[in-house]
């Protein structure tokens, strides 16, 4: 394994997927073309568990990055933590119960 990798002990053995990843950027589209077009991240993921935030929280932090804020339940019924990267980039981490997204990609927020 290269140098990327060469820092984790062990990979993490649950498929875990993420429902928001918040990046603050400058351009929104040439982040879009660089993470979805150029690296093939999908622009729509999901964190079906609210378990996951924590499992996601844990395994960042095993990984080197610095608590911002540990899960905690929302008043809106989800789940979020708040890492640092490295670099000091932040990763939210959440589950909203009410997030669903239909097979033709449509995104509903409410509880419809």
């Amino acid at each position: 394994m290269g140098a990327a990798g060469a820092g984790y002990a062990r990979p993490m053995t649950a498929e875990i997927t993420l429902s928001t990843i918040t990046l603050g950027v400058r351009d929104v589209e040439a982040s879009r073309r660089f993470y979805v077009d150029g690296l093939g991240f999908r622009s729509i993921l999901d964190v079906p568990r609210p378990e996951d935030v924590t499992v996601l929280y844990a395994a960042a932090l095993a990984a080197g990055a610095t608590s911002v804020s540990a899960p905690v339940e929302r008043e809106w019924g989800g789940v979020s933590a708040c890492v640092a990267d490295p670099d000091g980039f932040r990763w939210d981490f959440v589950h909203n119960p009410n997030f669903r997204i239909d097979p033709d990609g449509t995104v509903h927020l409410g509880g419809n």
